[in-house]
């Protein structure tokens, strides 16, 4: 009877591991559409208004499930949502791998978060995987022995989108028995007014782009967000439902791998030993957790 939850598990595992190689490809064309002369908040507007407009015909056909799924729902999926727009922000207003290391302090937040709303408990192999992510925190951002600290807007938003998305997937956890395809819809939905909320921020207010600007980017913007972005929405929010949040975390990690690699290859980001070191150390801690999780869902299957 254990054989079916098990399946489902490994299969939630491969749809977090894919939601985050997607999400490692995010800064691509965030990094095209302002290289347009896009305004950064109007950038990750776009990014995020692209896919709404293609579920909209989706979203009418399940209307009715989607205002039945309750405003609780509805605030995880913003919540969700809102931590990418902020991850997205901070891509385009720090480096690349900066912003991706800091929002992945996520598996800290989300084991502790873990523990204290759903009672999980902190195993030794997670402790473990969490000073690993840690250090390699540590040896990535070190620079002459010190611990490099967030120091422009952009590293603190990509800190607190991971802040953000360690709640949310506390909140998802609690969602498992919400669609998930209603509540992808909602994560994709929810999007667009959240990108709005920097847009109308008189803090970081631009003018809005004309079609001059935009028309260029749509022959791949389009199918990128079509054929990349909502299926990873898909995955990443079926995986989020079904496992525990520190395990989400450390799965989303694949992100490291993917961010890291195109970031080195064509954002031309240095790459030397310490920063090989550190992602070396985080992808560790992943793995670590990975086998640990296996382990115990075997152990969990019965013996005839």
């Amino acid at each position: 009877m254990q054989k079916p939850l098990a399946s489902r598990e490994l299969l939630a595992s491969l749809g977090c591991a894919y939601a985050g190689v997607v999400w490692g490809l995010f800064w691509l064309p965030l990094r095209g559409l302002s290289g347009l002369g896009i305004s950064p908040s109007w950038a990750s507007t776009l990014f995020f208004l692209v896919p709404a407009i293609l579920c909209l015909p989706l979203a009418l056909w399940r209307a009715g499930p989607l205002m039945r799924m309750g405003w609780q729902a509805h605030v995880t999926c913003a919540v969700a949502i809102f931590s990418m727009v902020l991850y997205a922000e901070a891509v385009l207003r720090t480096e690349v791998i900066r912003a991706i290391l800091l929002f992945y302090l996520t598996p800290l937040w989300s084991t502790l978060l873990g523990r204290l709303l759903l009672g999980e408990t902190i195993t030794t192999a997670r402790w473990l995987s969490m000073a690993l992510a840690f250090g390699g925190l540590l040896v990535m951002f070190g620079d002459g022995g010190r611990i490099g600290l967030p120091h422009n807007v952009g590293d603190w938003m990509g800190l607190g989108a991971g802040m953000i998305w360690a709640y949310a997937a506390v909140r998802l956890r609690r969602s498992h028995d919400k669609d998930p395809l209603d509540m992808s819809l909602g994560f994709t939905l929810w999007g667009v007014p959240a990108a709005l909320l920097f847009v109308a921020s008189p803090t970081i207010w631009a003018e809005m782009p004309d079609m001059a600007q935009i028309s260029p980017a749509l022959p791949w913007l389009i199918p990128f967000a079509a054929f990349i972005m909502l299926p990873g929405y898909f995955t990443g929010m079926y995986g989020a439902r079904h496992l525990s949040p520190g395990l989400v975390g450390l799965l989303f990690m694949t992100e490291i791998v993917v961010g890291t690699f195109t970031a080195a290859i064509w954002a031309g980001e240095p790459m030397g030993t310490r920063e090989w070191a550190g992602v070396t150390l985080i992808m560790g801690a992943g793995l670590l957790e990975s086998l640990w999780s296996l382990k115990k869902s075997r152990a969990a299957l019965p013996s005839s």
